[in-house]
């Protein structure tokens, strides 16, 4: 009987829901500014991955912004090339990847990978990359794995 009642009550919620009049969206400033982000050309960094091992189906491409935090990803890139390709609003970025397969690493674009990846390469400091809209970044690739401790 209990069950009959709740059953009940959340159809007529769900109708009530569904038949309400509808109310016209009043625009943000939040959705104003995607607007004009979506309008204003955008950085492109690229490169190639990298995994030491059987490559995770997880795998995934940060860029954080380091003046805000804000983090874009994606899992998109080529499987049989490992190239990848971010768009990216203007600013300072740090670019890594990581996997479920890995908790709490993460392979960063690093001195390291700048060094050449050699035996005298001793930094795996991330690479902040300064990105100004239009332009390329290619060769960036976040496969340093050495680097999750930020040495």
């Amino acid at each position: 009987m209990k069950k009959t009642i709740f059953f009940l009550l959340l159809s007529m919620s769900f109708w009530a829901c569904q038949t309400a009049s509808e109310e016209q969206p009043v625009q943000t400033e939040t959705q104003e500014q995607t607007k004009d982000q979506a309008a204003t050309p955008k950085a492109t960094v690229s490169g190639k991955l990298a995994y030491p091992g059987h490559l995770p189906k997880d795998l995934t491409i940060v860029a954080r912004n380091i003046g805000t935090g804000a983090m874009m990803t994606t899992r998109e890139f080529d499987r049989s090339t490992l190239e990848y390709e971010l768009k990216l609003p203007a600013g300072q970025y740090e670019i890594f990847s990581l996997t479920q397969s890995r908790p709490g690493q993460k392979a960063y674009y690093s001195e390291y990978m700048l060094c050449g990846e050699g035996p005298n390469c001793k930094s795996h400091r991330p690479v902040i990359l300064n990105l100004e809209a239009g332009k390329n970044y290619p060769h960036i690739s976040p496969s340093d794995w050495a680097a999750f401790d930020k040495k």
